[in-house]
């Protein structure tokens, strides 16, 4: 079986062509690129979770607010009882 070359047929190139690899070059720049990108990510997710805490600590303050307002009407109700009767 012969190897054709590229000239006037057609079809793709890279069945005829030898794969030439990327320089260390480049595979070092995108490496460096790939690490930036992932600090930025990394970046971002802290910030998402700090702002998650965030809205944890205020929900559980509404729901404790919730609780102390109903235990309190429970103890009003229990004490206007109590000393009504």
């Amino acid at each position: 079986m012969s190897v054709r070359r590229r000239g006037t047929e057609g079809g793709s190139r890279y069945l005829y062509e030898p794969f030439e690899f990327a320089s260390i070059h480049q595979v070092e720049a995108h490496e460096r690129i790939v690490e930036s990108q992932l600090g930025s990510i990394r970046g971002h997710f802290v910030r998402l979770e700090a702002a998650v805490d965030r809205l944890e600590r205020r929900l559980w303050m509404a729901v404790y607010g919730v609780a102390a307002v109903v235990l309190a009407e429970v103890a009003r109700a229990y004490m206007d009882f109590g000393l009504g009767g």
